[in-house]
């Protein structure tokens, strides 16, 4: 725009005006009443409130702009298929469950504290069935079915709802390093009557 130089004054009521002015604070295309006349003189001048919208316009630019959001949906619904078909492979985990019930050792409470999870893993072959329930934890029994750690945990905790006898014991172990890991790990058992 040119240099302003020149004045146009109107007169208004006080109602209008307190209307133009609350008009003003809630739209922040005009940050004061000078801009808005000056807008709405030259929208009047160009014509603006004779536009005429065009619909099919309108629709295609929404369609572009959705259509970034339609591939992510799409890509984020087969994410959450995938997850699903982890997660609720009900008949998988149930089977894991009776696999493991039948492998657990069957051992009173008092037996299966005798020996630390420290000294078991040190003393015992943990890829023989027998160092596998002496340790009893989801990893080993992982390796033993040839699944997944949080599968057969999954399994584990499965057969701990299904079964009344099968318990766990939390323990805390050495790591690699010589130090206590930070999680316990649970070992599990069907308890002898």
């Amino acid at each position: 725009m040119g240099n302003r130089t020149e004045t146009i004054k109107f007169l208004v009521s006080e109602s209008e005006k307190q209307d133009f002015e609350e008009y003003i604070e809630n739209n922040p295309e005009y940050d004061s009443l000078s801009r808005f006349f000056r807008v709405l003189g030259h929208r009047e001048l160009e014509g603006a409130s004779d536009v005429e919208i065009d619909q099919n316009a309108i629709v295609d630019a929404v369609d572009v702009g959705v259509s970034d959001l339609r591939e992510e949906i799409v890509t984020l619904s087969k994410q959450i298929d995938d997850i699903g078909a982890e997660v609720d492979s009900s008949d998988e985990i149930d089977k894991i469950a009776r696999d493991l019930y039948g492998v657990l050792p069957q051992v009173s409470e008092e037996e299966f504290k005798a020996k630390s999870f420290d000294e078991i893993v040190h003393n015992y072959d943990v890829d023989s069935l027998s160092g596998i329930k002496r340790v009893s934890t989801a990893s080993v029994w992982a390796r033993y079915l040839d699944i997944s750690v949080p599968k057969c945990r999954r399994g584990l905790v499965r057969c701990d709802e299904y079964f009344a006898d099968v318990k766990f014991l939390e323990e805390e172990f050495e790591g690699e390093s010589g130090e206590m890991a930070s999680l316990p790990e649970r070992r599990w058992f069907r308890q002898k009557e």
